[in-house]
């Protein structure tokens, strides 16, 4: 157990790390290229008041830091639970393979009912941000 806490704590500090750098990345790239294809606009563009300055630099502001969540907040999650149930089964498959055959039976039924309660989660806060 003390041997697969570490793995875990090493794992985690690594995922951090690397979702962070790859957040970074992808917000600089994003950041880059709308950057460019505002400068290659034609002067009379920035003319319009929803082209204006202001409103450029918070949209380049905003976008990003959507993707920089995207790409750190929802990715890793997913990736963290396929990895975590791919090493149980592993490991029931080592210590015990009759009782993982029943839980690699019953994992469907799992991640359908986890899908639905985010999409009802999802709703929920939908609908309190509607109103």
């Amino acid at each position: 157990m003390g041997v697969l806490a570490i793995i875990s704590g090493v794992g985690t500090y690594l995922k951090g790390v690397s979702f962070g750098r790859l957040g970074a990345n992808v917000t600089s790239e994003v950041r880059r290229v709308l950057y460019e294809s505002i400068l290659r606009k034609n002067i009379g563009w920035f003319d319009s008041r929803e082209n204006g300055v202001s409103v450029l630099t918070s949209a380049m502001a905003q976008d990003t830091s959507v993707i920089n969540g995207v790409s750190t907040e929802s990715l890793a999650p997913q990736l963290e639970g396929a990895f975590a149930m791919l090493g149980g089964m592993a490991i029931g498959f080592v210590i015990c393979w009759q009782m993982s055959l029943v839980c690699l039976a019953v994992s469907p039924v799992f991640v359908i009912g986890g899908s639905l309660q985010m999409a009802f989660m999802k709703g929920m806060t939908d609908e309190l941000n509607e109103s």
